[in-house]
């Protein structure tokens, strides 16, 4: 399955975002959570990501005379995990749906809670990027061993650590 080709869909993306978020998910959460899309639209794209494998089915329940189904994003992972597009669309898809969590929130306060986005170009040598990366490596064991005594907010990092095309240098 081409992951991407698969959610290019805005509401097909939205769905995963809400269930990425969100965990577990009934159809009637799912249309609160996309409340712009018609429902007749939304169970269409729900249907086609079952179909794809994408999500599954993990529970079906009688609520008043008709089937509630419980969705999940499928765990076995239907894409070919060899696919890095596919593995860091995944990874992006997972971080910007904290990002929308936290900013829906009535109490978010980003400077309150160290909110901080920052990208930076180096031209560097395979060396001094296994270098780099190795003391990043060694900065976030330091902070890990630090956080499991720590009494502070749980808090996430990320990084991807990639090549820019040459073309795209300024």
């Amino acid at each position: 399955m081409d992951l991407i080709k698969v959610l290019s869909n805005p509401v097909r993306m939205r769905i995963i975002q809400c269930m990425i978020g969100y965990g577990d998910t009934t159809t009637k959460q799912i249309a609160e959570y996309v409340s712009d899309v018609p429902v007749p639209t939304l169970y269409r794209h729900i249907n086609y990501l079952i179909d794809v494998g994408l999500i599954t089915v993990k529970e079906e329940r009688k609520v008043r005379g008709s089937v509630e189904r419980v969705l999940t994003v499928n765990p076995t992972k239907p894409y070919d995990e060899t696919d890095i597009s596919n593995l860091a669309f995944q990874f992006l898809m997972e971080m910007y749906s904290r990002f929308d969590k936290y900013s829906k929130r009535p109490d978010a306060d980003p400077i309150r809670d160290k909110l901080a986005l920052s990208t930076a170009i180096f031209k560097l040598t395979d060396e001094e990027m296994d270098n780099f990366a190795k003391d990043i490596g060694e900065v976030m064991m330091k902070y890990d061993a630090i956080s499991k005594e720590s009494k502070g907010k749980i808090r996430s990092v990320s990084m991807v650590l990639s090549p820019v095309d040459e073309t795209d240098e300024s």
